[in-house]
């Protein structure tokens, strides 16, 4: 599988959050509309926050990415399956490609990508610079997969396969450390042991 390798994950982060602040419930992106760019990692964060679930999938891509591509039906067909079944779980996904063909050229490359995958999540361009996408969200190389909590912190990052009933259950897998992970994150702190006599 081959990956490209990328400086930008915070930045991509930010962008596909900020879109989906924008929408109530992950909807396929239409055809002929153009898809939100965004420049900033607060916009994704806001975005993630706006999805008011606990958790969010974070799908870092690119249009020149061969892995990227080839897990994409695997997460179309797990993000369907988790919106059915009413899941605490948003699936976005953020492109690349405006760091890499600008806005203009960006468009049309990942708006083609997003209606021929039938991905029926969000996604956004992110036109911003890398920095943000490797030193906040930890992106080393695309595809870039994570689990974040709905106010945008990471929880962990995994590798998606691209077989449909695997990539599932290694979500459902993900999924269910990470919902450990915020619990164990927001559970009340311990009282202080009482003075011993």
């Amino acid at each position: 599988m081959k990956t490209l390798r990328l400086r930008f994950a915070p930045a991509i982060l930010a962008g596909v959050l900020a879109f989906h602040a924008c929408a109530e419930e992950p909807k396929p992106a239409p055809a002929k509309d153009e898809l939100p760019t965004i420049e900033k990692l607060d916009d994704l964060f806001a975005a993630m926050k706006a999805t008011k679930k606990k958790l969010v999938l974070l799908n870092i891509w690119s249009s020149g990415c061969t892995g990227c591509l080839a897990e994409m039906p695997a997460l179309a067909a797990a993000a369907a399956k988790s919106m059915k079944d009413g899941e605490d779980l948003a699936y976005m996904g953020l492109s690349t490609d405006g760091m890499i063909f600008g806005k203009e050229g960006a468009q049309e490359r990942a708006a083609g990508i997003v209606k021929d995958k039938g991905l029926p999540y969000p996604n956004v361009i992110w036109a911003g610079e890398d920095t943000p996408l490797t030193e906040k969200l930890g992106m080393e190389a695309q595809p870039f997969n994570a689990i974040f909590s709905g106010d945008g912190k990471r929880l962990l990052i995994f590798e998606v396969p691209t077989d449909i009933e695997k990539a599932q259950a290694v979500i459902a897998e993900k999924v269910k450390a990470a919902r450990a992970e915020l619990a164990k994150a927001e559970a009340p702190a311990p009282a202080p042991d009482a003075e011993k006599k």
